[in-house]
């Protein structure tokens, strides 16, 4: 066995047998880990303590297994689960397909964990054709048909609410009031009966020539919470930047959660230049930190860590978060009185959950 291997040997076995301190007393918060830092800590939390983000975090997850052990439930004030679509099969008619994935064992055991979690599934609008949508926006007798099977779906399953991800497919298909009054009445009838409605803005229109201050206030007066998919290697100041120039007086400011990955990026280099970026998740990069025995190298503009290493005569860059970016991006939130969303529950390592 190598030397890192009896690292990650150790590593699992302290964490089995002896107690574990936090990430903060064990000094782990630095911009330029090593490759054995990283290897002989990851997988070792501590959830005491409460949350650090103060106004809340909601969490995406794929797959019911993500939350390891389901102790990370702690961590969050909302999950999302990635079951649902709903589409327009007829006159005032609405079916949702995905339910045979919903995980009623699952969701008690959640809630056991952490009694103050609420399960707001996400839904989605794909695979509608341009005349079912625009039937939708001008009728208010499909407004109530939709609207109906929402409520149901949510009383029956005994769900806190939904994502409504209507944007992501419908933003710039259809003129903007078209697409904003379905926003609100699905937002207003689901907030009217207690159930909460967040509208999810995509990565591709989070930005301000997209989602301008007029925009984002007619969505903001009706939804519960609105997340932005300010995601990874975008700056800590162009995040700030932009939700100021949305929310300049701060009077939406804990509606708003911008999004923070937990996975990571590779790219191969051509003359020291990045070309197409490919997602890794935390077993690929637990992979490249093997082969690689160095620190990391800390982008100041980006707040992020990276490190290069040669694979079948390819040159990579590898960039992945560290407990320092994501503490600065926590740090952030709080100092705008915003919320934060994780996408992909489970794709990051487990000590990053001691942050939230």
């Amino acid at each position: 066995m190598n030397v890192l291997g009896i690292l990650v040997f150790l590593g699992a076995f302290r964490r089995i047998f002896c107690d574990v301190e936090s990430v903060f007393e064990r000094n782990l918060l630095i911009n330029t880990p090593s490759a054995e830092e990283i290897l002989l800590n990851h997988d070792k939390f501590y959830l005491g303590g409460g949350n650090r983000t103060q106004v809340g975090v909601l969490g995406f997850i794929e797959d019911d297994e993500a939350l390891k052990g389901i102790d990370f439930a702690k961590k969050f004030n909302y999950l999302s689960p990635m079951w649902l679509n709903i589409q327009r099969t007829g006159y005032g008619e609405y079916k949702i397909s995905g339910i045979e994935k919903i995980n009623k064992e699952w969701i008690k055991k959640l809630i056991q964990v952490n009694p103050q979690i609420r399960i707001i599934p996400r839904i989605s609008f794909k695979s509608w054709d341009m005349r079912d949508f625009l039937i939708l926006a001008s009728s208010e007798q499909e407004w109530i048909s939709l609207s109906e099977e929402l409520l149901h779906l949510c009383e029956h399953y005994h769900f806190h609410g939904l994502v409504v991800d209507v944007f992501n497919d419908w933003y710039k298909r259809v003129p903007n009031n078209l697409l904003i009054g379905v926003i609100q009445e699905i937002s207003a009838r689901l907030r009217m009966n207690l159930f909460v409605s967040i509208i999810s803005i995509p990565r591709k229109y989070t930005n301000i020539h997209h989602l301008n201050k007029d925009l984002f206030e007619q969505i903001a007066n009706y939804a519960s919470i609105i997340t932005l998919a300010t995601f990874n290697r975008k700056a800590t100041f162009r995040i700030a930047r932009f939700i100021k120039k949305l929310d300049p007086e701060g009077i939406f400011r804990t509606k708003l959660f911008f999004g923070v990955e937990f996975n990571g990026y590779e790219t191969t280099l051509k003359k020291d230049k990045p070309t197409q970026f490919k997602e890794i998740n935390k077993n690929d990069f637990i992979d490249y930190l093997k082969d690689y025995n160095n620190y990391l190298v800390y982008d100041q503009y980006a707040a992020e860590s990276y490190f290069d290493i040669t694979s079948s005569m390819k040159k990579k860059r590898i960039f992945y978060p560290t407990l320092y970016s994501l503490n600065k991006r926590v740090e952030l939130a709080n100092e705008l009185n915003v919320g934060i969303f994780i996408w992909r529950v489970g794709d990051g390592l487990d000590y990053f959950y001691e942050l939230l």
